[in-house]
């Protein structure tokens, strides 16, 4: 019961502001890619939103990893 409180207490002192512009930012650039590829015909080139999700969600965890240490 003590672990969950620690990780509530952890989750309650993110700033969500933050996490929610990185978000919608994230959103965006993926939809700006996709808009501009979606009517190539190369495969490669069509994928390129994909490997932009990618390394977001990498970012992303990364992210989360980082906020939640209390400095």
């Amino acid at each position: 019961m003590n672990r969950l409180r620690r990780v509530l207490q952890m989750w309650a002192r993110m700033n969500w502001v933050l996490t929610i512009v990185v978000l919608l930012i994230i959103t965006i650039g993926v939809l700006f890619i996709y808009s501009a590829t979606y009517a190539r015909d190369e495969a490669s080139v069509r994928m390129l939103y994909q490997k932009q999700i990618n390394w977001e969600l990498a970012g992303l965890a990364a992210y989360f990893i980082v906020a939640l240490f209390d400095y």
